[in-house]
């Protein structure tokens, strides 16, 4: 038998329309439910002379602009993150190690 609890905090996505659900097992041998949501949004309508600027941020740069001009920024983010990840990896793998040994 499965069980479904939910929150307070839940109750708010009720009137969202459901996409997409996944049973995930976890390491404490939980099962979990992903749920995705998806809603219609209405934009409102925009003047002629309006100026907009569109923003677009990814993990390397940061691009703004409009039809006047455009900016980018190099963040390199992607390297330090992916420099981290082989760091902590390394670590956790001496750890284990260790742990292995006793």
């Amino acid at each position: 038998m499965l069980r479904l609890f939910h929150g307070k905090y839940h109750d708010k996505f009720r009137w969202i329309k459901l996409d997409e659900a996944q049973l995930v097992l976890k390491r404490d041998s939980n099962l979990y439910m992903n749920v995705s949501f998806s809603q219609m949004v209405t934009l409102l309508e925009i003047n002629a002379n309006v100026k907009i600027i569109a923003v677009d941020v990814n993990e390397n740069v940061i691009i703004y602009g409009n039809e006047d001009f455009i900016e980018r920024f190099e963040t390199n983010e992607g390297i330090i993150r992916t420099r981290y990840f082989l760091k902590r990896r390394r670590l956790q793998t001496k750890i284990r190690g260790k742990e292995l040994r006793k």
